[in-house]
């Protein structure tokens, strides 16, 4: 009996321990929900893009102006891709307005008084027709940068009227380094338009010679459309110069005048103190007209292209397909002012032009180049452009690369060419 009550004692305490152990045991929390994943943040808006109207002149039929409207509308798709102007922090795209001057002083005018008062535009690139409306930017404060041989655009009563290209700056620069290293050639004829570019340089030549100690046998001038040389040619070839140059009137007229003086029987040394390229010349005329020809060369023909040269190269094939051997003259203008507006950091027409006045350096396709005064006409703004120049000899219908002329030595023949 007694056995049987303490097992029975034995298993309520069994029974008592087990419930205690789990019976009474509390139940696991659940754990707590993972907390719900932040929003991801709004995407940065896109910066605004804004517009900057800058207008521009060309001549749509003068070969030199096709070939600028043909680069401008290659390059500036692709500067605007690129991210195009930064000023200040604020992104601009640039949209070209280009109007047809048509070389004629009421149609330039027409066409800055429709870029000014209905464009609203600060900033023309101008051509050989600027003298015409320069009245007309100056009172309406738009800076105006151009390419023509006229000296007008050097006056020192002008605030926002600059040149830009090479046309002032590469004949003296060259010539003296013609004479330099061709010291034998005393005489010298030419070819000229009979226009305004054309008279230009025929001034420019006269006192280059007289400058350098060379005698001037014979100008002919020409009517700009002429095709025919043969009656200018015989008597130029009468003469017998030494030295034979012609620039202005063109890659058609320039190559033209060439070749009728070759088959006229002049024998002598081609010189062209501006950019001809043969392969622009070979479009026109046999290349062998102007084998042994020397000139100078632009960025985009040396065997290894700068990187602005490579660029603006590669925006035209990209364009148009294949490269052309396009003049690069006028567009200089806009490499110069591109390099004002993002040094300058604004858009206000007094600050850029001040910039541009001020010894502004930029890089162009043609070669480096730098603003320099004019004292020779009383202006101590740095209102003209003075280019490095690549010379180069024509062999094999090809421009080969036999010197540079630095932005130093030319300022010597050029300080030279003012009697100084």
């Amino acid at each position: 009996m007694k056995r049987s009550i303490w097992t029975f004692v034995a298993l309520v305490m069994m029974v008592s321990l087990l419930f205690a152990a789990f019976g009474c045991a509390q139940p696991e929390p659940a754990p707590a929900p993972a907390p719900a994943p932040a929003p991801a943040p709004a995407p940065a808006p896109e910066p605004e893009v804004k517009t900057l109207k800058i207008g521009c002149l060309v001549d749509f039929n003068y070969p030199i102006g096709v070939d600028t409207k043909k680069e401008l509308e290659a390059l500036i798709p692709v500067f605007n891709e690129k991210g195009g102007l930064v000023i200040g922090g604020e992104r601009y795209n640039i949209d070209l307005i280009i109007y047809d001057s048509k070389m004629s002083a009421e149609a330039g005018r027409a066409a800055v008084e429709r870029l000014v008062y209905q464009d609203k535009v600060k900033f023309i690139l101008g051509d050989e027709t600027t003298d015409a409306w320069i009245p007309v930017t100056e009172e309406n404060q738009v800076v105006v940068v151009g390419t023509s041989p006229s000296p007008a655009l050097l006056s020192p009563d002008l605030k926002y009227v600059f040149q830009a290209s090479s046309l002032h700056t590469n004949p003296p620069s060259v010539w003296g380094w013609f004479i330099d290293n061709f010291p034998d050639m005393k005489t010298v004829g030419a070819f000229f338009s009979d226009d305004m570019k054309g008279h230009a340089e025929a001034t420019h030549l006269e006192h280059l010679c007289e400058v350098f100690g060379q005698e001037l046998l014979g100008i002919e001038f020409y009517p700009p459309d002429t095709t025919d040389f043969s009656a200018f040619a015989t008597k130029l070839a009468t003469l017998n110069p030494d030295v034979y140059t012609t620039c202005a009137g063109g890659p058609v007229q320039d190559a033209l005048g060439c070749k009728f003086l070759r088959e006229a029987g002049w024998e002598g040394q081609i010189f062209f103190y501006v950019a001809l390229s043969p392969q622009a010349m070979g479009k026109v005329i046999p290349l062998e007209n102007v084998e042994g020809a020397m000139a100078v060369m632009v960025g985009t023909e040396l065997p290894e292209m700068p990187p602005i040269a490579k660029e603006i190269y590669d925006a035209y094939v990209g364009k148009y397909g294949e490269w052309t051997n396009p003049v690069i003259l006028h567009v200089n203008d806009w490499y110069c002012l591109i390099a004002a507006l993002q040094k300058a950091q604004s858009l206000d027409p007094d600050a850029v032009a001040a910039v541009i006045g001020n010894g502004l350096e930029f890089d162009s396709p043609q070669a480096p180049a730098v603003m320099i005064s004019r004292p020779d006409v009383g202006n101590d703004r740095t209102v003209d452009a003075l280019f490095e120049s690549y010379m180069a000899r024509f062999e094999g219908g090809k421009a080969v690369h036999i010197d540079t002329i630095t932005k130093e030595q030319a300022m010597k023949n050029i300080i030279k060419s003012r009697g100084g």
